[in-house]
């Protein structure tokens, strides 16, 4: 996997970090299997108390800490590594998202909000959700990244278009063997820029104040205590 500009940073009691494999916290993972085999009932392997699959050893993992506990998550899958779209969920991307891996493009999965936090307002009125979008916000424009590709279900897509994110639908909406209608989609992060600089000129900003703090808290994945300046 390419090095990455990551960084670390927090808000409020909120921290938010990035992390690469050999240096996620193995919470992380007790997290998402709570989140998504005992809350969400997901038919999925799990190893002894943890969430963990062969995307894992791949991934850049985003969390949010309160209080020291991991109270949210989102993985990302760079463009070079196996995506979840291309393998697990073949059968609901079109068949020519292959061609749009590159290294403007990542995918991401297993987004996760705690069930005690899911009302959590920053600065008391910003959504603890919106934190973990900026964050992904902020490590794509530090890596040149347009386009994220995501398998979600019609409810989450449906929030993603309403909290003013531009993601387009890709192929037919799947319904999957729990019942979940599922589609593809992708972000673009570039029509983001023009688009919600005029429909939500206030987010906007939100997003690029964050980019300016990730930037001055950035640091290469390989060398993470060597500080980026400049960037």
């Amino acid at each position: 996997m390419d090095d990455f500009i990551c960084f670390s940073t927090s808000f409020e009691k909120y921290k938010v970090s990035l992390q690469l494999p050999d240096d996620v916290d193995l919470r992380a993972y007790e997290f998402r299997k709570e989140v998504f085999c005992d809350e969400l009932g997901w038919s999925i392997p799990v190893c002894y108390k943890y969430d963990i699959d062969r995307h894992d050893d791949n991934v850049v993992h985003f969390t949010v800490s309160y209080e020291n506990n991991i109270i949210a998550f989102l993985r990302l899958h760079p463009y070079n590594t196996d995506w979840m779209t291309n393998t697990l969920f073949r059968k609901i991307a079109p068949n020519n998202i292959d061609h749009e891996k590159t290294s403007a493009s990542c995918e991401v999965s297993r987004l996760a909000i705690s069930t005690r936090h899911r009302k959590d307002r920053i600065n008391g009125t910003i959504p603890l959700v919106e934190l973990l979008y900026s964050a992904l916000y902020a490590f794509c424009k530090l890596n040149k990244i347009r386009y994220v590709y995501m398998t979600v279900s019609t409810t989450v897509f449906r929030a993603l278009r309403l909290r003013g994110l531009p993601c387009h639908q890709l192929g037919d909406t799947h319904i999957m063997e729990d019942g979940l209608p599922t589609v593809a989609a992708r972000l673009d992060w570039t029509l983001f820029d023009e688009e919600c600089a005029i429909r939500n000129p206030s987010r906007t900003a939100r997003f690029h104040s964050f980019l300016h703090i990730a930037r001055n808290n950035a640091f290469i994945s390989s060398r993470p205590s060597q500080l980026v300046s400049g960037l």
